[in-house]
């Protein structure tokens, strides 16, 4: 009897949890803002990195004007890889276009410049040509909604290749964030066979160019490149790491702040900006020993470099980590308090990189989105 009414109750339980939360989603206000999100790197509309964005946007419950939810699938420009003819693939904006996007946007993402042929690799190839970059109408619009005061979010790739070197002088200038060439990731096997499919063969070969052997690595390791000056450098582990992952940390008042880790891992790509004289709100710790520090600063890198920077004066945010590539589930998206318990529970494996979306990048992208719709809210009053 005691064993049946256990599981009577266990049952009520696995049921009414989760409808409890479905209901509490349902119950909770939407919030109405105008989103433009660019995203010229989708390889596959399932593994789109919008779906990362929405996840939030949907536990947030933010809606587009007709106060129906962000469709990852759709509610973008950028490529579109499944579109059945050519001519649809690309979806843009015109010059002219601009004023009228910037007046009706309330908020513009960038998540991934570099483009199609480029995010299968993760890294562009040195000489390679495909859609995307950063263009000039991209930054005619960005400068338009800045100037407007309205929220801008840039990715990883902001400033990759193959952005025309004028437009990024300019964006630079007009941010105070710059560029400095370089993007790395930590892999878990540093073997050719392990990464071949994230970083192009013609790095391969330019390794053996630059320092006159082969690629022999294996093991755990970071990797930094630099297509601009087709520069490369190899960190295994073993040698110049004195921890398992690279870390994004995050001071302890701006971790309150935004609810997240002050610590937490990361193996993912990132880029190495300067951010001029904004603020940083979190920086990348490649946790490299004096030899790993050495050798970077040899190069005119540093081994801790900031990752997330929010412009002075300006609602831009820069995220110099490739953030929004994470596989979520949508539907758990709708489950209220049930989707927030078990992300705070999460926060206890913050130093297993598989969680860095739940208990970092979700509670940042939900804060700046919370900080800016209600400003909206005020001047609304």
């Amino acid at each position: 009897m005691k064993t049946y009414r256990f599981l009577v109750i266990l049952l009520v339980v696995i049921i009414a949890l989760p409808l409890a939360g479905r209901v509490s989603w349902f119950m909770k206000k939407s919030k109405p803002i105008n989103i433009l999100i660019i995203n010229k790197s989708v390889q596959k509309s399932s593994q789109n990195e919008v779906k990362a964005v929405n996840w939030v946007l949907n536990y947030e419950k933010y809606v587009d004007p007709d106060h129906d939810l962000y469709d990852f699938e759709f509610d973008y420009m950028g490529y579109f890889p499944d579109a059945i003819t050519e001519d649809r693939k690309v979806k843009s904006f015109k010059l002219d276009e601009i004023p009228l996007l910037s007046e009706s946007k309330d908020a513009l993402f960038f998540i991934d410049n570099a483009g199609a042929e480029a995010s299968t690799k993760g890294i562009k190839s040195p000489g390679s040509l495909n859609y995307g970059g950063f263009n000039q109408n991209d930054y005619f619009l960005l400068k338009e909604m800045v100037n407007k005061q309205k929220l801008v979010i840039a990715e990883f790739n902001f400033f990759a290749p193959p952005t025309e070197e004028l437009v990024r002088y300019n964006t630079e200038q007009f941010l105070d964030i710059y560029s400095l060439g370089w993007s790395g990731k930590f892999f878990e096997n540093l073997a050719k066979e392990r990464i071949n499919e994230m970083i192009p063969s013609t790095w391969f070969d330019l390794y053996k160019q630059n320092f006159s052997e082969d690629w022999n690595f294996s093991g755990p390791g970071l990797v930094l490149l630099n297509p601009g000056q087709n520069r490369i450098i190899v960190l295994p582990s073993l040698d110049y790491m004195s921890s398992a992952f690279p870390s994004v940390v995050t001071s302890p008042e701006l971790a309150l702040y935004y609810n997240v880790p002050q610590n937490v891992s990361y193996d993912g790509w990132f880029d190495i900006p300067f951010q001029g004289a904004n603020k940083v709100i979190s920086h990348i710790d490649l946790n490299l020993n004096q030899d790993g520090v050495d050798l970077l600063r040899k190069n005119g890198i540093d081994a801790k470099f900031p990752t997330v920077i929010q412009s002075e004066n300006k609602k831009f945010y820069y995220m110099g980590g490739d953030f929004s590539k994470e596989p979520v589930f949508m539907l758990s998206s709708r489950y209220g308090f049930i989707s927030a318990l078990l992300m705070n529970m999460e926060r206890k494996k913050a130093q297993n990189p598989r969680k860095f979306y739940p208990v970092y990048y979700s509670h940042l992208l939900a804060g700046i989105l919370n900080d800016y719709y209600s400003e909206i809210l005020e001047k609304k009053k």
